[in-house]
Formats: structure tokens, sequence, C-alpha cells
């Protein structure tokens, strides 16, 4: 049961560092705002959500008080609640984000950052800033893992010894003595 949870979870966190990788190289001529937004009051939003730019990303809060209207049949609506995902080619040097993201990145690509209100309402955001490239170290790990065990269990069988814990079953073929593990060993004629 164990190992069947850790292939699911190594076989997510796969699919995870594929999904990150691919934003790490898009980052780099795209902008992606990928979140999840609500109403606040009648005209206000509050947005959880996710930026990248080259090479880094920003997971970022942001609450407005008077988000920009959409027209639609010169009628003005606010934004749309749950969940958004907004793509655009990158625009520098005047481009907001990257003042945000690269202007906020103290050490190595990390950084927090925040905006409050001003006197009168208006945005209040705040970010945390890391390079995509650790993400990617961190879903690989699962899989690498798992790569690693399946590869040793795979060596020890055809060595005779052990998949659990390696201990030399040519004179106890059946079960392991050591942890108790019953073997299916190939067996040699």
């Amino acid at each position: 049961m164990h190992r069947r949870v850790f292939s699911l979870a190594s076989a997510l966190s796969l699919l995870l560092c594929v999904a990150v990788v691919f934003l790490w190289g898009e980052s780099y001529s795209v902008t992606d705002d990928l979140g999840w937004q609500t109403r606040v009051g009648t005209t206000g939003i509050s947005r959880w959500g996710l930026k990248t730019l080259d090479g880094l990303a920003a997971i970022h809060h942001t609450i407005d008080d008077d988000p920009p209207y959409t027209e639609r049949n010169h009628v003005r609506q606010p934004p749309p609640k749950g969940f958004v995902w907004d793509s655009f080619a990158l625009q520098l040097p005047d481009h907001s984000l990257y003042s945000i993201i690269i202007g906020s990145h103290n050490i190595l690509g990390f950084g927090l950052g925040d905006r409050d209100r001003g006197f009168f309402g208006g945005t209040a955001k705040r970010w945390v800033v890391f390079p995509l490239w650790l993400p990617t170290v961190l879903f690989a790990f699962l899989p690498t893992w798992w790569a690693w065990s399946w590869w040793q269990r795979k060596r020890r069988r055809a060595y005779g010894e052990c998949p659990t814990c390696g201990y030399d079953l040519r004179a106890t073929p059946d079960r392991c003595p050591e942890c108790g593990t019953v073997a299916k060993i190939k067996t040699s004629n």
C-alpha cells in the first residue's frame, strides 16, 4: 500500500515538475498570470495568483478597491469571479510586473514585497518572489527517489538479495531472515 501511494505521489510530482519546466521556459517570452479572484464588496476584487517572468515566479495577493471594469454592450461589469489565467507578451522595460518581480528580489532571485493602499483606497499587494528552478528541483525529488528505489529493487532481485533490505538470500530463498520479507528471486539453473 505504501509503495502505491509513493508511486502515485511520484507521478503527480513528475507532472508538476514538467508543468513548472514549461512555465519556466515560457516565462522568458510570455508572462503568465494564474489566479483565483473573488469580489470584495460591490466593486472590489481580491485575487491570489502566480505570475511568471524571466525565470522568476511571484505568488501574490492583491486587493483592489476599484478594479478596471470591462465594458460589454455599453454596460460596465466587474471582473469575473473564480479561476483566471492571463497570458500576454512581454512589453519591457515599462512593464509593471517587471518592476514588481525584478525590483523586489534581493538575493538569488528570492524576495518579499508589499504595497499598501493609499489614503483614498486603491490597490494593496503582497508577494513572494522565487526562481522557478526551486520548484523544479523540489518536484523532481520524489520521481528521482522513486526511480532510484526501483533500480535498487531490480538490481537486488537480479543478484539474489532481499529487495527491501539487501540481505543475501542464497541460503534462505523463501523469506528474508533479516526483515521478514517474502522474497521473489530469480533462481539460476
